[in-house]
This record gives C-alpha cells, structure tokens and sequence, in this order.
C-alpha cells in the first residue's frame, strides 16, 4: 500500500459500467482541501466532486476497438487558505494524481457495428454454460498466444476435459481477466 498519497480505484472497467469509486488516499489532514478531478471524454462523475472521492458513470458507447488502453482518471488537490493563510497541509504532488484506466467491451455491446459483426469469427461449439457472457467476442480476445475460445477448445479435444472444466480451467484459473465471462462459476 505505501504512505504515499495515490489515486486508489478499478484499473480495469467495463465499457458501459457505472458506479466505479475512485479516491485519494494519503493524503493526511484533508479539512482544507479542495479536489478537482477530470475523468475521461466519455465518463461522467455522478458524484464527488471536489472531494477526495468520487463515483464515476463510464459510457463508452462508440468505442473504435473492445479495448482502449490509458484512459486517465486525474485529480488536483488545492489547500483553502483559512483568513487568507495557507495551512500547509498539503503534501500532494505539484501536478496532482493520476490512475490509468483500461476500458473494456466485455461483452461486445459498445464496440462500433463494423466491429461488432461476427462474420468472419471463428466459431466455436460451446458457450459454456453462459452463452449471453461467453459470446464470441469475449471467445477471440488473445490470451498470450491463444484466444479464449482456442485454449477451452484444445483443453476439450487435447486435453480430454468436459466443456464446464475446460471452461472453469480457462476462465477462472488460467485466464480470469480476459476468459473470466466464460467462468461456470461466475
């Protein structure tokens, strides 16, 4: 954790999520201080502004791929004076903090429709028991070398797992981040 005053909050977000907490820890004696916080083009802060947390609504609902990476989640604390005197509480970075955001189409909805056709995917005989969730988008997102959908497949036919093992090797244990939509277990 550290004792150095950081932005804390999801790294990783989904493209249309709501509700994602992120706040300044850190920071020490906070009476005095006001927070200006900027959040990427297409999120909005529902709540918090000019405190040390805020909740933002994500919306990216035009997206050009099913990832963009480094989209910025940025505060700036400034000290109140008190009658005209600053209390020299504030032992922020001059530039302020910052935390990167991954936003994410987890589930194929927020990608442009030239992204969004499945033609020309290659198709796969299983959804694993969750076939809203393990669509063939979250089936093509390359894990290492391999997509999601090509690892549970050499599993079942190399590896002679059933379908719900071979998903739950997959999407839990091997690959939660970017096969988890195909985790039985979720």
């Amino acid at each position: 954790e550290g004792i150095f005053p950081r932005v804390v909050g999801k790294s990783v977000v989904d493209c249309s999520e709501k509700n994602v907490v992120y706040e300044v820890v850190n920071i020490g004696a906070t009476t005095y201080i006001s927070y200006t916080w900027t959040v990427p083009e297409h999120a909005i802060i529902k709540e918090g502004q000019g405190t040390s947390r805020i909740i933002v609504n994500f919306d990216f609902t035009t997206m050009e791929s099913n990832i963009i990476e480094n989209e910025m989640i940025h505060v700036q604390a400034n000290e109140l004076e008190q009658n005209g005197v600053s209390m020299g509480l504030l032992k922020l970075q001059e530039n302020g903090l910052g935390r990167r955001v991954k936003v994410v189409d987890f589930y194929g909805k927020c990608s442009s429709s030239d992204n969004l056709n499945t033609k020309g995917l290659k198709e796969f005989n299983f959804d694993c028991g969750r076939p809203s969730d393990c669509n063939p988008f979250v089936l093509q997102r390359v894990t290492e070398e391999f997509t999601c959908g090509e690892r549970i497949e050499w599993l079942i036919n190399e590896e002679d797992m059933d379908e719900m093992d071979a998903c739950k090797e997959v999407g839990y244990v091997q690959f939660h981040g970017h096969c988890g939509h195909c985790n039985p277990l979720a």
